[in-house]
């Protein structure tokens, strides 16, 4: 997150959605290079992978997961901004060292 800001401040916000697109691409090709081929379990089906949803357990484990991600981004995106917009203080103050 604070690389992202300083990059978006930097050079633009468009820039970000260009790395971030390269970044899959690359994620992609390494994927594909570096991970061999094993055939699929006989047994699988996608009926069954998805069974696991019926299960209290893993809505609360992916409810804690959304929630404590999502929760520190949104609040060091909100601090910054309070930190720039409301107290004043320069926008290179709040990028970490």
């Amino acid at each position: 997150m604070p690389l992202a800001t300083w990059v978006g401040q930097a050079f633009g916000w468009r820039l970000l959605f260009v790395l971030v697109g390269a970044i899959g691409l690359l994620t992609l090709a390494l994927l594909w290079r570096f991970v061999p081929f094993q055939a699929a379990h006989p047994d699988a089906s996608i009926r069954r992978e998805l069974g696991v949803l019926k299960r209290l357990q893993v809505w609360l484990a992916i409810l804690i997961g959304i929630l404590g991600y999502g929760g520190f981004f949104a609040t060091y995106a909100y601090i910054a901004h309070t930190m720039t917009s409301v107290a004043s203080i320069p926008s290179s103050s709040t990028m970490p060292r």
